[in-house]
């Protein structure tokens, strides 16, 4: 069973994961609050890769996976999704070029 994210607490999916593609990080369930609900997620990398590609994904069982958003950017970003929630969420590595280690970090808002 995956472990349930905290509203407002960070979790890393990706905790210094040595990259590799097509990778799926830890899932984590999202407990349902009213009013508006999203997510900040951030990605960094030990050294920079030439190239990534790693998206954000909800689920609502857990096994069947969506992607709600996607990073591109090299030297890490912080990003914000609103209202896109699944009852899980996890981070996936689609593609990457060079770097060592990526790290994606989640908040539930």
């Amino acid at each position: 069973m995956a472990a349930s994210l905290v509203y407002g607490l960070p979790f890393k999916t990706f905790d210094a994961l040595a990259l590799a593609n097509t990778t799926g990080g830890t899932a984590f369930a999202v407990p349902i609050k009213p009013g508006a609900q999203g997510f900040i997620w951030q990605t960094s990398y030990g050294t920079v890769p030439s190239a990534i590609s790693i998206c954000l994904q909800v689920s609502v069982d857990g096994t069947n996976w969506t992607t709600i958003d996607t990073s591109t950017t090299t030297a890490g970003e912080v990003r914000t999704i609103l209202n896109k929630l699944g009852l899980f969420v996890r981070g996936y590595m689609t593609s990457y070029t060079g770097g060592t280690v990526g790290t994606l970090t989640l908040v539930y808002i």
